[in-house]
């Protein structure tokens, strides 16, 4: 099971192992096209360096908390809103904010490395079942909903805007 950029790891070790996998489960998985990555990689990934002042912690967190409320984080748009209540509980965006200091900048290299991968492609070379699931209004489930139509071991399931539900739905999803 892996969570938005994260899929394309979990996809690289499944075609990578030897080991039989009963199901991959992905949840809100970045399939993007070559225009959207690039996007990303120009805008999505800034380069925030230590300022005296503590002005790169604001970055940081602005950057977390608008992962929640627009897609992609830097489409401060009305195009970009993401539908639904956004997790803005407080502790998780301090730990992600945390830990994305703590990285000393080794997550633009993750993410890029992750958003280059050929996310789609590899889902076609893949035989064991996949479960895709999303939010409805989740700007990437067009792609979901045509991955399911196209690919006869994959299924779509469709999760509440509220995150905060995932995680009944998720659990039956494995069992």
């Amino acid at each position: 099971m892996a969570f938005q950029a994260s899929c394309a790891s979990a996809l690289d070790v499944t075609k990578n192992i030897s080991v039989d996998i009963k199901k991959i489960i992905l949840i809100e998985p970045w399939i993007l096209n070559d225009q959207e990555v690039t996007d990303y990689i120009d805008n999505g990934l800034p380069l925030i360096k230590p300022d005296w002042s503590g002005g790169h912690l604001q970055s940081y967190w602005h950057m977390v908390r608008d992962s929640r409320l627009f897609w992609p984080w830097y489409n401060r748009t009305i195009s970009g809103i993401i539908e639904g209540k956004p997790d803005l509980e407080e502790k998780q965006l301090d730990t992600e904010v945390t830990e994305l200091i703590r990285s000393e900048g080794y997550w633009q290299q993750t993410i890029k490395d992750q958003l280059t991968y050929p996310t789609k492609d590899c889902l076609f070379e893949i035989d064991s079942p996949i479960l895709i699931l999303s939010r409805e209004s989740h700007p990437l489930n067009n792609i979901y909903v045509e991955i399911e139509k196209n690919l006869k071991n994959a299924n779509y399931l469709s999760l509440e805007n509220n995150p905060e539900t995932w995680g009944s739905t998720v659990t039956k999803c494995i069992l």
